[in-house]
């Protein structure tokens, strides 16, 4: 005779309402962690190309230099979005675009990002020998195939560089109290 109490396992009733349970938890727990992982790249993107620019200022008062810092097309010429990598360079000739005679000092890829560059009506940051942007502007970051969040590195003709912030916490930054954003496709506000 077998003794119902010595043995142990589950049920079928009880392991079906366990897999019911994985799978719900799951359908709402794996959309949030790619959104969660999409946020941080382009975080991790916009302090990468923080830290060029900050490079690029540091150079050029050290060296005693204008130094060039840009988005870069397969050509290496300077443009305001659709780049393929950021570049900071010294541009001796003053053509807009690193050539192999000109020191580079940082190349970026940028892979799977969305970049615009507003910078004063111009498609580059320059830096004086002083440490002082001869522009003022911003550089947006988004991916528009993965999220709609977007972030902003800001830059001022006095030098300072900085990352847009979330101030009312709703996981978007902001500029003058409107959400930063990818809309529709493009970069935007």
């Amino acid at each position: 005779m077998i003794n119902r109490k010595k043995l142990s396992g589950f049920t079928l009733v009880e392991l079906l309402v366990t897999l019911m349970i994985f799978s719900t938890l799951s359908l709402l727990v794996v959309p949030s962690y790619f959104s969660y992982q999409s946020r941080q790249a382009i975080s991790l993107k916009a302090w990468e190309i923080k830290r060029a620019l900050e490079l690029a200022r540091s150079i050029a008062v050290s060296e005693y230099i204008q130094i060039k810092a840009c988005l870069a097309g397969s050509n290496y010429g300077c443009v305001a979005n659709s780049g393929t990598k950021f570049l900071v360079f010294k541009d001796s000739n003053n053509n807009h675009q690193w050539d192999t005679d000109e020191p580079i000092y940082k190349d970026i890829g940028i892979e799977d990002f969305n970049i615009k560059l507003s910078a004063s009506g111009r498609a580059s940051v320059r830096f004086r020998s002083t440490g002082e942007a001869m522009e003022s502007g911003n550089i947006q970051i988004c991916n528009i195939k993965k999220t709609d969040f977007s972030k902003q590195i800001i830059f001022i003709y006095s030098g300072r560089i900085r990352m847009s912030t979330d101030e009312n916490r709703d996981g978007y930054d902001e500029k003058n109290g409107r959400n930063i954003a990818c809309n529709n496709g493009a970069l935007g506000l």
